[in-house]
């Protein structure tokens, strides 16, 4: 399992965003992953982990499973979310993200949160496009990778 670099700025993995998640992601047989465990400051009912935290982890997985793939950042084109279960704060959830191939210029992706309990909560999908090469050049200066 290795690191993936974190930017500075980004609410997902920023680690200098006071008000971000601060994931740290990993590249694990294939598929990149981050643990999740939200506080209740990321709920919208009390226990209850509001659905935009969720689709932006789960984005944020996915694409950086496509990037790692293609060796090239990404914006998103699309985005899938299904809500199987409620998300409760206060547990560690399993974020994989999967890159499954290209189709008409985009990436596609598939993920899933997964609970302690190995239940599966929430899956997703996305298609992501190429960042244009300024974009992609910043995010390689930010973060020191060497694509």
């Amino acid at each position: 399992m290795s690191a993936l670099p974190q930017s500075s700025t980004c609410f997902v993995c920023g680690v200098d965003n006071p008000r971000g998640l601060r994931q740290q992601f990993h590249i694990e047989q294939g598929c990149v992953t981050t643990v999740f465990r939200p506080e209740p400051s990321l709920c919208g009912y009390p226990g209850v982990v509001h659905g935009g935290i969720i689709a932006a982890l789960l984005d944020e997985t996915m694409g950086w499973a496509a990037a790692v793939a293609k060796r090239h950042f990404f914006i998103t084109a699309d985005l899938s979310v299904r809500y199987r279960r409620v998300l409760p704060d206060g547990l560690s959830f399993r974020v994989v993200g999967r890159y499954l191939g290209d189709k008409v210029g985009l990436w596609l992706t598939s993920g899933e949160i997964v609970g302690e309990d190995g239940m599966v909560y929430v899956t997703g999908s996305g298609r992501y496009a190429p960042a244009p090469e300024e974009a992609h050049r910043r995010f390689l200066e930010q973060t020191g990778l060497d694509w």
